[in-house]
């Protein structure tokens, strides 16, 4: 019990008022339980106090109950959000590459006779480039619902961090020569680590996705991985547009996050991202965010080491 407290039920009692608090206190066997007092002065026939009545009842449970009760609401309040998130995500997100794939396939069937070649290149290109679009955030959803309802299978296995890391590169490099930005990796050591592969690989392909979106032509992204005694750091960088402190605070919350345009008008929902948090921790390892608006961004997670 703080000693405030003390002192407010002391200097109330002496004033001739009644006080009402509480106290951490411990029952014989050392167990510490939280008790309710109502302590009153009682006075002589001259109005002076002579003694103090006390009035207690043990409140742990009722305490317990108010606790479960606050983060009961306060997990409903996250679902509902989540929930309006997810809804607004099929609503808005996946309903533009659809909107983009029947408009350029409708010119294309009601005009193909009348589009020189150049222009048509141009609309299957916008075709396919929705749909993978699609695809990928289709699948980023799938795996947060099998998430949520925890149905992921997690099986851990030895993975040799080159070969992955040279597989997630070269799946990446069409998309970083389009924008002509320089995809590289860098590995100190031949770096086996104990990790879920579906997992790990959803995380760097997630979090290359990102940085990829958020670099502008001509830029650099790399990916580096550094052992150590206790864990593997693996960082993706970007020299991009970088973030503020209030974006980087809530860019793994699903209820907070917004989609954001890329360098090169890129859409996306963020839930990759918050996918990621969820896949790295299931690894006992922890993520997060060193980035400053205008001079790129380093994500960093971190894997044990047996």
């Amino acid at each position: 019990t703080p000693r405030k407290t003390y002192i407010d039920l002391w200097e109330t009692i002496t004033s001739g008022k009644v006080w009402t608090g509480e106290f951490i206190n411990k029952r014989k066997n050392k167990e510490k339980y939280i008790e309710k007092e109502i302590i009153s002065p009682i006075r002589n026939n001259e109005g002076k106090i002579v003694n103090y009545i006390a009035i207690k009842e043990d409140i742990t449970k009722q305490k317990e109950t108010q606790q479960e009760l606050k983060s009961a609401k306060k997990q409903a309040e996250e679902l509902s959000a989540t929930k309006d998130k997810f809804f607004s995500i099929i609503a808005h997100d996946l309903k533009n590459p659809f909107n983009t794939i029947l408009g350029f396939s409708d010119l294309l069937l009601s005009s193909h006779t009348n589009i020189d070649d150049k222009k048509r290149e141009l609309y299957i290109k916008s075709v396919y480039e929705s749909a993978k679009n699609a695809y990928t955030l289709l699948e980023n959803l799938l795996l947060w619902a099998r998430s949520q309802r925890g149905t992921i299978q997690f099986n851990p296995e030895q993975i040799l961090l080159k070969t992955l890391f040279q597989d997630i590169i070269n799946l990446h490099q069409k998309t970083a020569m389009k924008k002509e930005i320089s995809l590289n990796y860098f590995l100190t050591d031949d770096i086996n680590v104990k990790a879920d592969k579906n997992m790990l690989t959803s995380i760097l392909n997630n979090l290359i996705t990102n940085a990829l979106k958020f670099t502008n032509i001509k830029g650099k992204v790399n990916l580096s991985a550094v052992l150590s005694e206790n864990d593997i750091k693996i960082t993706i960088e970007d020299n991009g547009v970088g973030m503020d402190e209030e974006t980087k605070n809530k860019i793994f919350d699903l209820s907070t996050n917004q989609s954001t345009e890329g360098t090169a008008g890129e859409m996306g929902t963020g839930l990759g991202l918050v996918l990621c948090k969820e896949f790295v921790e299931k690894h006992n390892g922890k993520i997060w965010i060193e980035s400053e608006l205008g001079k790129g961004s380093r994500f960093i997670f971190t894997l044990p080491v047996e």
